[in-house]
C-alpha cells in the first residue's frame, strides 16, 4: 500500500527545493495537527495505532525512518506553546506554501494527478495517511543519491 503511494508521490517531488520546502511544511503541519488535537495528551493511543498501521504498510527501513521523524516532531511539539487558533493558521499557511512550492519549481502536484480519476477518494486517503513518511523518505533518498 505505501510503496504504490510513495512511488506516485515521488514522481511529483523530484526537484530538491520542492522536497526541502515539503519537509519544512509537512513537519510544521504535523506539529500543528499534534497541537490542535492534543495528540500528545488526549489521543496518544491513536498515534500509536497510526504507527502500527505504518508498520504493517511499509518495509522496515521506511518504517524506521518514518518512526524517527514522527517521534522527533512529537517531541518538538512539546517545546512550543501556542493557542490552537494560531496552530490552525500555521497549518493553513503551511498547506498553502506546500502548494505554492510546486508552482515555484514547475512540478505538478500529486493531487492534480489523481483528483479527476474514479479512485480519487482512495488515493487522497492514502496520500494523506502517507504524506509525512513519503516526504521524509523522498528527502532521505535524495540525500543518498
Amino acid at each position: 500500500m505505501f510503496t504504490e503511494t510513495f512511488d506516485e508521490f515521488a514522481l511529483h517531488h523530484k526537484k530538491p527545493i520542492n522536497i526541502i520546502i515539503h519537509v519544512y511544511t509537512t513537519s510544521v503541519s504535523i506539529i500543528s495537527v499534534i497541537e490542535i488535537f492534543d495528540i500528545n495528551d488526549e489521543y496518544l493511543g491513536i498515534y500509536f495505532m497510526y504507527l502500527c498501521f505504518l508498520f504493517i504498510s511499509m518495509n522496515e527501513n521506511d518504517f524506521f525512518i518514518s518512526f524517527v521523524y514522527f517521534e522527533m516532531l512529537r517531541n518538538v511539539s512539546y517545546l512550543i506553546e501556542l493557542e490552537k487558533i494560531t496552530w490552525l493558521y500555521i497549518l493553513l499557511s503551511s498547506i498553502c506554501l506546500q502548494e505554492f512550492s510546486h508552482y515555484i519549481v514547475n512540478e505538478k502536484t500529486y493531487l492534480s494527478e489523481y483528483i479527476k480519476k474514479d479512485n480519487y477518494i482512495k488515493k487522497f486517503i492514502n496520500h494523506t495517511l502517507f504524506l509525512g513518511s513519503s516526504v521524509i523518505i523522498q528527502f532521505v533518498n535524495k540525500c543518498l543519491e
